[in-house]
């Protein structure tokens, strides 16, 4: 049995793995940061505890969605302008929530911003197998598993903090500045 040296990554792909780890994690939290919030936005926008819940699922769909457009759009453009172009959707899909008060135009909202943050479902895990393949791509996309794993965790318990601090609509525009500053 041979035993193979593991190589580390170099500095820029170390850095660039970090902005994929960051960006899968976004990507995630954009479900459950706003969860603790649900109730509150519910009584602000005056509706129903079904149609508050159902921004999870639009949120979801939007993401599977533009799933499916990122990764070809990737390969004829680049990955880094789809990138970019999928972040400020995000963005606006968030600023745009805040500015909203009746669930019909906020469910709007909420599907671009899925829209938006399928790029950061999408493509990481494409970018990674650009730069790192074979072995190194498995414990690579392990590590990434793991602090992404974390959003399950954390969204909620930031979701919260935020929003007793500062109300629910803090929560999107600490979504919005998270993407900007990927």
């Amino acid at each position: 049995m041979t035993s193979t040296k593991y190589v580390p990554l170099s500095s820029e792909n170390l850095i660039v793995v970090i902005i994929l780890t960051f960006l899968l994690f976004i990507g995630l939290l954009g479900t459950d940061i706003h969860l603790s919030a649900l109730p509150e936005m519910m009584d602000f926008m005056n509706t129903n505890q079904q149609l508050m819940q159902s921004s999870i699922s639009i949120f979801l769909l939007g993401v599977g969605v533009s799933s499916l457009i990122y990764g070809p759009l990737s390969d004829k453009y680049g990955r880094k302008p789809v990138i970019i172009v999928g972040l400020f959707i995000a963005i606006f899909g968030n600023l745009w929530a805040v500015t909203l008060s009746t669930i019909e135009p906020f469910l709007i909202a909420r599907f671009v911003q899925g829209v938006g943050c399928g790029v950061c479902i999408a493509l990481p895990r494409i970018v990674l197998s650009d730069i790192v393949q074979g072995e190194r791509y498995a414990i690579t996309s392990s590590y990434i598993t793991l602090f992404t794993g974390l959003s399950i965790v954390l969204g909620p318990v930031l979701g919260s903090f935020i929003q007793s601090w500062y109300g629910w609509k803090a929560n999107f525009i600490a979504m919005a500045l998270m993407i900007f500053l990927c």
